[in-house]
């Protein structure tokens, strides 16, 4: 874990190769991968999805490494993960998606990628039976054929309709 924080490649990519396990947890459930996206080790992060990590692993608070990308400004993570498939819908234990993160922490940076990569979505206020709806801009090539997609919080149907 300690090598994709400080971004040690050569270090990672030793450890993997001798059996370090890439989902291996600290006392918050964080992984190695979390730690990479949080501190913007993007080639580290590459090693570890490659390596069979969880794009979309999740730690105690169920913060996604794309959550810790955008919280923390990271730009060219935030990049990759969204190009590997990482989901954008999924919600921490407070309901926050990594746009309400790079949102509370005013990294227009990133929400201006989320914006060009036509992801931008809006919460809308909980329905009784507490689902959250969010709605999608997708390209202005696909808004051409779709004005816009209701997206109920399934990843499957989200890839389905946003490929990068």
């Amino acid at each position: 874990m300690e090598t994709a924080i400080i971004g040690n490649l050569q270090g990672l990519m030793r450890a993997l190769y001798y059996g370090a396990d890439k989902e291996e947890e600290d006392s918050e459930g964080r992984r190695a991968l979390h730690f990479a996206c949080g501190f913007g080790e993007v080639k580290c992060a590459k090693v570890l999805l490659e390596a069979g990590a969880k794009v979309d692993a999740l730690d105690n608070n169920n913060d996604t490494p794309l959550h810790y990308a955008a919280a923390y400004g990271e730009k060219e993570c935030v990049a990759f993960l969204l190009d590997y498939g990482a989901d954008i819908t999924l919600q921490d234990k407070d309901g926050d998606t990594p746009i309400d993160g790079a949102k509370l922490q005013n990294w227009d940076n990133v929400l201006m990628l989320l914006e060009e990569r036509g992801l931008i979505f809006t919460k809308l206020n909980e329905t009784s039976d507490s689902m959250i709806r969010k709605k999608a801009i997708i390209s202005k090539t696909e808004r051409k054929k779709k004005d816009t997609i209701y997206i109920l919080g399934f990843q499957r149907l989200f890839r389905r309709y946003f490929l990068f």
